[in-house]
């Protein structure tokens, strides 16, 4: 209650076209959750980022027709797969095809890109355990609970650089 509001936009779900990239978008998987933690750490920290401060997601997916064909599969897949988990049955068949709980990626995908992803969750435990942070409480981001400790981390244990730049 009382907290101020932020831009907010809907979120892409059919491809566009993106000018100073020269491709076409389609929408990424994560960008329904990863959009609203970053609005929301915004919001938080009483509009760090601006009050006009706009945030989304995509996949670049080529430029000319055949990244409009790429983009617009990847859209149509991806509202499918969606509506299809929806169904109990797909679901059921879908486990039978996934990961099994204790199973995960093997150490050439790790090294591709997950061993970020776990980089990023053992440091952010660390910081939450054992470093000064600020004093908030309640539903909070990583931004807001962390403060610029996680990032002293990441760069500093677990070869992470952060770069701010204008697109």
């Amino acid at each position: 209650e009382g907290s101020p509001k932020g831009a907010d936009q809907p979120e892409s779900l059919v491809p566009r076209y993106d000018k100073k990239f020269g491709e076409w978008l389609a929408p990424f998987p994560m960008a329904a959750v990863n959009t609203k933690v970053v609005r929301r750490s915004n919001a938080l920290l009483e509009q760090a980022y601006g009050s006009d401060f706009r945030y989304d997601e995509a996949m670049l997916a080529g430029d000319g027709p055949r990244g409009f064909l790429r983009a617009t599969g990847i859209s149509i897949g991806s509202g499918l797969a969606m509506g299809m988990m929806s169904l109990p049955p797909i679901r059921k068949l879908a486990a039978t095809r996934l990961p099994a709980p204790g199973e995960g990626p093997s150490r050439q995908e790790r090294e591709s890109g997950y061993g970020s992803t776990s980089k990023m969750l053992g440091e952010t435990a660390v910081c939450l355990a054992i470093d000064s942070l600020p004093e908030r409480a309640g539903f909070l981001t990583t931004a807001v609970a962390t403060g610029d400790a996680l990032i002293t981390r990441l760069q500093k244990n677990a070869g992470i650089k952060f770069e701010i730049s204008s697109y």
